[in-house]
Formats: C-alpha cells, structure tokens, sequence
C-alpha cells in the first residue's frame, strides 16, 4: 500500500551560481525538495546527462519554479493550466485511495482490539486456573 516515491538527481543552482547536487522525489508531473517545502515541473527536454557519469539530472535555479532546457537553452515557464491540471489528477487519485486507505485502518484497528482480548482472555484463564488450583491465594484469606 506505502510505495516508495522514484527519486531523480538534479543540481540547483543558487543565487551567486554555486551548483549543489541533490536527489528529489518525483511525483505527479513535479520533483519536489520536502525539506525546504519547494518543487519544481517536470518538463521534455530538461534532462541532461553529465559530463563523466552520463547519469541523467535535471538544472534547477532556487527562484524558478521550472528545470532549464538544454534543448531550448532557456529556463522553461510552466502553464498554468497543465498546473491546474496535474492538481484535479493528485486530487482525484487522493480520492480514490480514501476507501482503501479506510478499509486499511479499519482491519488494523480490529486486529489490534483481537489481539488484546485474546491476550485478557488467556490472562483470565490463567487467573482461574491458579485459584482453582489453590497455588495462588489472595492476601488475608
């Protein structure tokens, strides 16, 4: 039910154009940084392999919101539709999985009250047993 999130590398570049390598989750049409709260769209073409590794990484600036294309040799600007579309598609799959997620919560709950009247029942049974038995006795009697 948890899948794990496809990670890619990239290399944000700051202000003063330091370049530092990072390695973002990819979610729905973005890849996103969850430590400082950011994210960037995923856009054709802005992927570039690098120079000794031949690994593929994206370039992204800490002010745009968009990767730089190699293809276009510009930094890429986001439509806002596409945006807007990519959120009714998060939205709509958090919709769905809702059930599954409640059905999931609902048999983890009910495993859990098993368990423990299973465990009191065999502690009862316990108890009973010992009394009858007269191995244990309680305090002034």
């Amino acid at each position: 039910m948890l899948s794990r999130k496809p990670k890619h590398k990239a290399l944000i570049m700051s202000d003063d154009r330091r370049l530092r390598p990072v390695t973002l989750e990819v979610d729905t049409g973005f890849v996103v940084q969850h430590g400082s709260s950011r994210a960037w769209q995923l856009t054709g073409g802005a992927v570039f392999p690098e120079r000794r590794t031949r690994l593929p990484y994206l370039l992204l600036h800490e002010r745009h919101d968009c990767p730089y294309s190699t293809a276009k040799h510009r930094w890429e600007k986001h439509e806002e539709g596409a945006v807007n579309q990519l959120a009714r598609q998060s939205i709509r799959k958090e919709f769905n999985e809702l059930p599954k997620k409640a059905i999931a919560q609902k048999a983890a709950s009910a495993f859990r009250l098993a368990i423990a009247g299973l465990t009191l029942t065999v502690a009862l049974m316990a108890i009973v047993v010992l009394i009858s038995s007269g191995q244990f006795k309680f305090p002034g009697m």
